[in-house]
């Protein structure tokens, strides 16, 4: 059985997350930067479909970790950039205007190919990871099997083409080609003609760079090439048809599994921000350490502010308040990349993070008010609450932000109660972002306040801690700022 880099071959299927959760937790803006420039390998496939069996992500992060080695990683790019490259002969064989010239780029594909395999499969000698000594095992037995020993003859034959000695003359639309020995030496000629002015040093003329395309006139020349040559051009042809199809389409696979983890693992470098391996634990609970939200880091260069969060055993829910603007609901998300991107076997946008391996999350996040829309915003959220509660147990992180806002405070207030029971009450952990205070007096909740300046109100830290909510103190702070307190209003307008 050909090895694969995600998973060890058994486990339960995986199921692909749903597009909102993506959406809601700015996933989608961080799958979309991933894939950017290597459509061919069909990423958003493998980042959209999160692991629930321990042992393979486990398997996962193995990998993961020693591909974040220097060496590694840069020896796993060149297989990726050496099979592209392979490919471009490749193509560039099938599509030749000159036969010849075709079965010469594909014994220089062969060549390639082989380079490519010995070299990655070299680097990958001192991996420990089982998923990356399974494929250097693998890359081993093939290379001494018949299929590819049989490649080994593309190097000789291209020698032999570098060796080939010629000469061709172009007049009008003819091309005449002979044996070097039979034509006249138009070298020595020239030499003799333009030696009377010799004296100073000629300049050096870079040759001109070009593709590896072969023109019309060049793809004459290959063919009157050929015809001088049978016997090596004849073998070039017996070369092709007998090695048709020596990539398998396992050896694309591999480089589409590598670049799942290199593109992320660059991204990680790039921003620069601490990242690291979620530990797994038993029972409820979690702690982060230093949190951010990648989505927000792309925006902002890596200029975040990063967060604690703990949720502790016994306690079923974070209640995330504090004024409009001040980082609640990007911690939340946050917190939501973690649990997902734990489940890829990825490192996570955090110092350090322990949570239990939780199978599903759902998100419920405030909707846009619409004219157009068929129904109202609350009831778009009752819809959105109903496919979520029967499903939220204790394998399920449930993630609400600003939600009831478009009602009235003790109809929202009612509303949350109910829903924030429901939901703990079957053993979900929640993180729910709200203006309603009241949720962190509620029994298993956690109360998590976004701060702001104490020396102005308007200013916002992104800081968000465990302490009681206090909402309505910055509302009196924000209120005495811009002189908005009741008796300053009454005294203005009398």
């Amino acid at each position: 059985m050909e090895p694969s880099l995600l998973h060890t071959g058994a486990g339960p299927p995986q199921e692909a997350a749903a597009a909102v959760v993506l959406d809601d937790l700015r996933l989608s803006a961080v799958i979309a930067r991933l894939c950017d420039g290597f459509g061919k390998y069909r990423l958003a496939e493998l980042y959209s479909a999160p692991l629930t069996d321990p042992a393979q992500i486990a398997y996962r992060r193995e990998v993961a970790a020693e591909l974040g080695g220097g060496e590694l990683r840069a020896a796993a790019w060149a297989y990726v950039r050496g099979l592209a490259e392979v490919e471009e002969l490749l193509k560039l064989a099938a599509n030749s205007d000159s036969p010849a010239s075709g079965d010469a780029w594909f014994a220089a594909a062969a060549q390639r190919f082989l380079e490519v395999l010995r070299d990655f499969a070299a680097a990958l000698e001192p991996a420990r990871a089982e998923g990356l000594s399974r494929l250097q095992e693998h890359l081993q037995r093939l290379l001494t099997a018949p299929e590819l020993a049989a490649l080994e003859e593309a190097a000789g034959l291209l020698v032999e083409v570098d060796r080939l000695d010629f000469a061709f003359l172009v007049q009008g639309d003819r091309v005449l080609v002979q044996p070097r020995s039979s034509a006249p030496d138009l070298d020595r000629a020239i030499l003799e003609t333009f030696s009377r002015f010799q004296g100073g040093k000629a300049p050096e003329i870079a040759p001109r760079r070009r593709g590896r395309e072969v023109n019309h006139v060049e793809a004459m020349i290959v063919e009157r090439v050929a015809r001088l040559f049978p016997d090596l051009f004849g073998r070039l042809r017996r070369f092709r048809e007998q090695n048709r199809g020596f990539v398998a389409p396992w050896f694309n696979e591999v480089a589409r599994e590598l670049v799942f983890y290199l593109r992320y693992l660059d991204l990680l470098d790039e921003l620069g921000l601490p990242h690291a391996f979620a530990e797994f634990g038993d029972g409820a609970g979690f702690s982060l350490n230093n949190v951010w939200e990648m989505a927000l880091a792309l925006d902002k260069g890596g200029e975040v502010v990063a967060n604690d969060v703990e949720l502790r055993p016994g306690e079923r829910a974070l209640v995330i308040t504090g004024p409009n603007q001040g980082g609640k609901t990007t911690l939340a998300r946050a917190i939501g990349q973690v649990f997902y991107l734990a489940r890829l076997g990825l490192p996570v946008p955090a110092a350090a993070a322990r949570l239990p391996l939780l199978e599903r999350i759902f998100t419920v996040f405030e909707t846009g008010e619409s004219g157009e829309a068929p129904t109202s915003k609350l009831e778009a959220e009752l819809m959105q609450l109903r496919a979520v509660l029967p499903a939220a147990d204790e394998r399920s992180l449930v993630i609400l932000n600003e939600v009831f806002s478009s009602t009235t405070y003790a109809d929202a207030l009612e509303l949350a109660g109910r829903v924030y029971r429901r939901l703990t009450g079957q053993g979900a952990t929640a993180v729910w972002v709200t203006f309603l205070d009241e949720l962190t007096t509620l029994p298993g909740a956690v109360s998590m306040v976004a701060e702001v300046d104490p020396k102005d109100p308007s200013v916002r830290t992104f800081r968000v801690v465990r302490r009681p909510a206090d909402g309505r103190a910055y509302a009196r702070s924000l209120a005495r700022k811009y002189r908005l307190t009741y008796d300053e209003i009454k005294e203005r307008l009398s």
